[in-house]
């Protein structure tokens, strides 16, 4: 088992970074669909391509993240980041619609190294600080979101959407050699059957009703978050005529997330779940509010993209800290049931929010997200006090 030293803080920095730029393989995808849509004409399915990523990622963090608990971890990253260099390059040699879907599916499948970096950072922190890395792994993911938007809608305008999925299948690679030799090895305790773990990750689930209260509030976090995030390029694009330049650009909205992803975390090391969980999912409500109210602004929307982040930021960390200190023998299985509801949740949010966005336009987008955020404050608040003062997770 892995030892703390004084060096962790350094590691655990390592793992934040290394996160946001595994993370942000899922999203450069984002201030791209307007590009890719038009050279591959496919208008009518390109809202759908982050959503093929996300049910690939499901997927992935339901049948491939419990190996944390069993394989070698520095090992499973390091695998996890090289076939996501191969998706990413994929994606950049797709000359047609399936293909492209297939490749997003891959990258999906493998895109896992971020949920695999944040219980391993608990490994490192001392006793009552979990939450404390977890949220800044968080921030580091939140961080390689925000630059994945910014990069790859400013990239696009050079090298073309090709470019950008070939520049970052390569920057994989470089950080794959890297993890492999500065991570330490970290063996599982656990010797168990792949099929029986992965059966056990339905038995903990069932046994821990909070586990899953914290997934359904992971999930409509990450749908509200997506039912703006898949929605707004194109919505720039329709109302300001704004291309990917400056549809990256607004990413920069994302640093509210960035710096409000630690409070949840420190917040339930406090005792505090519910003050995180609700307030947050308050800050979410009021921006899409802000979004539909001020949307012909591009202000507006700046403003309504700061609240979002930053309560989608409070939310997750929140969440997530919490659920990984229900079974401490068995991080990665309860990180695979949280990251499954959550991505699946994401998914939900990004079709939801399109067919809304095709039916209602813009208004439809941001009614999805709000319903979400309105699902966690009615059920957090609504939940009997003396269930959550016993909360200390």
């Amino acid at each position: 088992m892995l030892k703390r030293t004084d060096r962790l803080p350094s590691i655990v920095r390592l793992m934040a970074a290394s996160a946001g730029i595994a993370a942000a393989n899922l999203y450069y995808v984002q201030p791209l669909l307007p590009q890719i849509s038009a050279e591959l004409d496919i208008a009518a399915v390109a809202g759908f391509l982050p959503a093929v990523t996300l049910c690939g990622f499901a997927v992935s963090i339901l049948l491939v993240l419990p190996l944390g608990d069993i394989l070698e971890r520095r090992r499973l990253v390091v695998t996890m980041l090289s076939l996501a260099s191969l998706a990413l390059l994929m994606l950049a040699l797709a000359p047609n619609a399936p293909q492209l879907f297939i490749a997003a599916l891959c990258l999906g499948l493998v895109g896992i190294t971020p949920q695999l970096l944040a219980p391993f950072s608990t490994l490192f922190a001392p006793k009552g600080m979990e939450g404390a890395a977890v949220g800044l792994v968080l921030s580091g993911v939140l961080s390689g979101i925000l630059l994945s938007r910014i990069v790859s809608g400013l990239l696009a305008e050079v090298v073309g959407w090709r470019g950008v999925f070939c520049l970052a299948s390569m920057v994989a690679v470089a950080l794959a050699l890297v993890l492999r030799r500065m991570l330490p090895e970290s063996r599982a305790e656990s010797v168990v059957p792949y099929r029986e773990l992965v059966r056990s990750s339905a038995t903990i689930l069932a046994e821990e009703p909070a586990l899953r209260r914290h997934s359904f509030y992971g999930a409509a976090t990450f749908a509200a978050f997506m039912a703006f995030w898949s929605t707004y390029a194109t919505h720039l694009y329709l109302v300001f005529g704004y291309g990917t330049a400056q549809a990256g650009v607004l990413g920069i909205a994302g640093l509210a997330g960035i710096a409000a992803a630690p409070v949840g975390g420190r917040l339930v090391d406090r005792g505090k779940f519910r003050l995180a969980c609700v307030g947050g999912a308050v800050l979410i409500a009021a921006g899409f509010a802000v979004a539909f109210i001020a949307g012909a602004w591009v202000a507006g929307i700046v403003a309504g993209a700061v609240l979002i982040d930053a309560g989608a930021g409070i939310c997750h960390a929140a969440n997530q800290s919490a659920a990984l200190r229900l079974r401490p023998q068995a991080l990665s299985r309860v990180n695979s049931v949280y990251i499954a509801s959550y991505f699946a949740g994401g998914a939900a949010g990004t079709f939801l929010s399109g067919a809304a966005f095709s039916a209602f336009g813009w208004g439809g987008a941001c009614a999805v997200g709000a319903a979400a955020a309105a699902l966690i404050v009615g059920r957090e608040t609504l939940r009997p006090r003396d269930s959550a003062s016993s909360e200390r997770v």
